[in-house]
């Protein structure tokens, strides 16, 4: 499953058409059992636990990586995180989100910059990553920035210390 099927799938509201819906825009053979539909529909839908998250990874055959470290961003990255952040409309914002950290790299060696003009294309671009691995790395995004604010505070603690001897 992708972003863009995620997305649809949160966009949609519960009720008796759900499932129908679902069923209509996966494209589930409807002339197979029900019990196949039902177990194809669920195939479909189940978000995996255990995708590993790589730094570097082939995806709409271009070779894309993770920025690293997560603290090493330009002030155009920080803005665009703190502004789609501040939309409050995460999972329609998840393939934006992404972007910010993880792009394509233009050749083997060399990384492609964070750049605001190319940035709406690789978001549409991003709208078929798979959601196991979105949802992988954004975790992997999370525990990064915890280890880099909680390391942030303790080295300002250090030097409070240091200030009071």
């Amino acid at each position: 499953m992708t972003i863009k099927d995620y997305q649809y799938m949160t966009s949609i509201e519960t009720g008796a058409t759900f499932e129908d819906k679902l069923i209509e825009y996966f494209k589930i053979d409807t002339h197979q059992p029900i019990d196949k539909v039902r177990e194809d529909l669920e195939k479909i839908t189940t978000i995996k636990e255990d995708v590993e998250c790589k730094y570097n990874q082939w995806f709409n055959k271009k070779r894309w990586h993770l920025q690293l470290p997560f603290l090493d961003a330009t002030y155009d990255q920080w803005s665009r995180l703190e502004s789609l952040l501040a939309e409050e409309d995460n999972i329609n914002n998840l393939h934006k989100l992404l972007a910010i950290y993880f792009r394509p790299k233009k050749f083997y060696l060399f990384r492609t910059k964070f750049n605001m003009k190319s940035q709406d294309k690789i978001e549409q671009e991003l709208l078929d990553y798979d959601i196991d691995k979105a949802k992988q790395m954004l975790l992997f995004f999370s525990h990064n920035a915890t280890r880099y604010l909680r390391n942030m505070n303790i080295s300002y603690l250090n030097m409070m210390k240091q200030q009071t001897k």
